[in-house]
């Protein structure tokens, strides 16, 4: 069981990920279980003895939290082909490290004035538009 965040991130590895796993591994079954990070924790937690999921994916808190808890082990590096090719600073014991690009998104209807950058982001007519409820 590989647990995947939903919409287009479940959409790619259905359709991108999942054949090329199959394809490389004889034709082994996966299956793709829909559930937020946090929600992978919770199910591992609970079935700690029978895990329900053999791979969990995982933005960087909750990574940690998974860490912290021990849910996971560590990586196998030896067993990974491309391991290496990853930037230095990308790897860890416990496999890949990730980073995360974040959007924010205004409703126009409250927002006049958005911010045009990450420095004008924390600018008082933006702090005042985002703290007002959509």
């Amino acid at each position: 069981m590989f647990a995947t965040f939903t919409g287009s991130w479940e959409e790619a590895h259905r359709d991108v990920l999942v054949p090329h796993f199959r394809k490389a591994n004889g034709n082994a079954e996966i299956a793709l279980d829909r559930c937020c990070p946090v929600d992978q924790i919770a199910k591992v937690t609970a079935a700690r003895a029978n895990p329900p999921i053999d791979v969990m994916l995982h933005d960087p808190g909750p990574a940690l939290t998974a860490i912290a808890q021990d849910l996971v082990e560590p990586f196998p590096v030896a067993g990974s082909k491309h391991y290496g090719d990853l930037c230095r600073w990308r790897r860890s014991r416990w496999g890949r490290r990730s980073s995360s690009a974040v959007g924010i998104t205004y409703n126009p209807d409250k927002v006049k004035t958005p911010a045009k950058s990450g420095t004008t982001c924390g600018s008082r007519s933006s702090r005042a538009a985002s703290a007002s409820p959509t």
